[in-house]
């Protein structure tokens, strides 16, 4: 027996490592039920996902995304471009491998791979991590063939109920497996901040033997940079081009759909 899987999440290593610990599981999974699992992740260029993928040695494959900025920025008049030129490329990527099921985690990369999905009438089955949807997770939601959820049902708003379901948060086998007695640690507390490249405060406490003191070391770590850390506001311009772009590629997509019927 062969399956086709094809994976999509992007923008930040959150909509990432969920994604590669749900391939580690499948191909426990494949290889315990002699399964031909063949495996393809599409996301953006240039992303985290592209190093993070690569570094599984996974095949992966690049397309043109944009982002919604809530402040002024001259990107948010050309990324529409992008978006509709990476619709295109996640049709001809579908088509072309074929998965038998697709699985989005989130970014807007996700949105133009899991339209593609649904004109091809493959499963796709959309996780959100977070006690609420995220904007793309929104948009796939509508049309998703299950929409798996890290926390229970009834703390979420506007779902679709019928299409539902409890899961909780793929975890990856190197943090199920953290040992936190193998440094002597008796007590870490951890303090994350936001995503992004925003700043996270780690307060490590070791004692390493009955005559040590406490020790407590705080240190800002941040992800990828972003183009701005502090810029907040919002653009009624940006919010007009992503409805007016949003608008043409559900058109295109309802226009193909009437056809094949």
């Amino acid at each position: 027996m062969r399956l086709k899987a094809l994976f999509t999440g992007g923008g930040t290593a959150g909509h990432v490592a969920p994604n590669i610990a749900v391939i580690e599981e499948l191909t426990k999974i494949a290889k315990r039920r002699d399964v031909d699992l063949d495996i393809l992740y599409v996301g953006r260029f240039r992303g985290i996902e592209r190093d993070l993928i690569l570094k599984e040695r996974l095949k992966y494959k690049g397309v043109f995304s944009g982002k919604i900025r809530r402040y002024f920025s001259w990107r948010n008049f050309t990324d529409p471009i992008l978006v509709f030129f990476g619709f295109f490329q996640s049709i001809f990527i579908v088509f072309s491998f074929k998965p038998d099921v697709v699985f989005a985690k989130g970014g807007f990369v996700t949105v133009p791979v899991g339209l593609a999905a649904w004109i091809r009438k493959i499963p796709l089955i959309v996780h959100e991590s977070d006690s609420m949807l995220g904007l793309s997770n929104k948009v796939l939601s509508k049309i998703a063939t299950r929409l798996a959820l890290g926390f229970p049902l009834e703390l979420y708003r506007g779902i679709p109920l019928s299409k539902a379901i409890f899961t909780g948060n793929p975890v990856r086998k190197d943090v199920k497996e953290f040992d936190l007695n193998r440094d002597s640690i008796a007590d870490v507390k951890v303090t994350l901040n936001g995503v992004s490249g925003s700043d996270a405060d780690f307060t490590i406490t070791r004692l390493q033997g009955a005559d040590a003191l406490t020790a407590e070391t705080t240190e800002p770590t941040t992800g990828q940079p972003t183009e701005s850390d502090v810029e907040g506001g919002s653009s009624a311009g940006t919010v007009i081009i992503w409805i007016v772009i949003l608008v043409v590629l559900v058109l295109i997509v309802w226009l193909v759909a009437k056809k094949k019927r």
